[in-house]
Parts: structure tokens; sequence; C-alpha cells
């Protein structure tokens, strides 16, 4: 059976759970969080603010 994007998407979300971004910051903050940034180099570059 062919698994298409949606179905891909809908097993993450109820794999991972989601957090704030103030929860983010706390979890940082207290040094027990590790953030991996996974957007790619075009959306990158469109988020330089250089």
């Amino acid at each position: 059976m062919t698994v298409n994007v949606k179905q891909l998407m809908e097993a993450a979300n109820a794999a991972v759970p989601r957090i704030t971004p103030a929860q983010a910051r706390e979890m940082m903050a207290k040094g027990n969080a590790l953030v991996v940034d996974v957007r790619d180099a075009p959306e990158l570059k469109a988020s330089d603010p250089y």
C-alpha cells in the first residue's frame, strides 16, 4: 500500500508531542532540550535577516 504525505504527517503528529514556543524556551533554559533546525537551504535563506 502506498503512503501519501498526508498520512505520513498524521502518523508523525500522532507520535511526536507538540510543545509551545514558551515551553521550548523553558526547556532550553534548563538545558534539557536539543533543538535541531531542519529547514532546508531555501528556507534558511528566506529567513536570513542579512
